[in-house]
């Protein structure tokens, strides 16, 4: 079982973040001590009038410290997500952590494929740099960073515009996945 909470959208500030994911945000540099990798293909907004970055975010499992605990291996990640306009300005925020409990089969799967979390920020039109920082909650000193530039169209100027696109394939399927609205688990 994956599943994630305390989570936020509130702007990113010292008192929000843990100064460690804090700090990684801050910095132009990716940290590499932790392997993540990130996408975000971008959509019209369903709820909002703002456009949605699907943000999918993957962990690498083999460097998670997890305790044995009546059967499973238990631990957590720390994770934030930024979106910083060309001003350094953060635009949409979220963070949060993931509580994992998983039993020797997803354990495996973990350790094998890494774990997969699907969100969707609303961003205002505009050019970003998106920024993920994550840390090993159990000891904090495992932690990583990456960053990719977000363009996001302004789906309500002309005639015809065009979103992302999200392309997956069987082969991911066992990638274990928790996402914040249950219908972005199925993307």
């Amino acid at each position: 079982e994956i599943t994630y909470g305390d989570w936020s959208s509130d702007v990113c500030s010292s008192d929000l973040a843990p100064k460690a994911l804090s700090d990684m945000l801050s910095n132009p540099l990716s940290v590499s001590g932790f392997p993540l990798t990130i996408s975000a293909p971008v959509f019209r907004g369903a709820s909002s009038s703002k456009p949605q970055a699907l943000v999918v975010v993957e962990a690498a499992g083999r460097q998670l410290l997890l305790t044995p605990s009546g059967g499973r291996a238990i631990g957590g990640i720390s994770l934030a997500i930024a979106a910083g306009d060309q001003g350094g300005k953060v635009k949409a925020y979220e963070r949060g952590a993931w509580s994992l409990k998983l039993s020797p089969q997803t354990r495996e799967a973990v350790a094998e494929r890494g774990a997969r979390l699907v969100t969707a920020l609303d961003v205002p039109p505009g050019k970003y740099l998106l920024k993920v920082a994550a840390m090993d909650a159990s000891d904090g000193a495992t932690r990583g960073s990456v960053v990719i530039d977000l363009d996001v169209p302004d789906f309500s100027k002309g005639a015809l515009s065009m979103s992302g696109l999200a392309v997956s394939s069987v082969t991911e399927a066992p990638v274990p996945t928790v996402a914040k609205d249950p219908k972005l688990k199925q993307m």
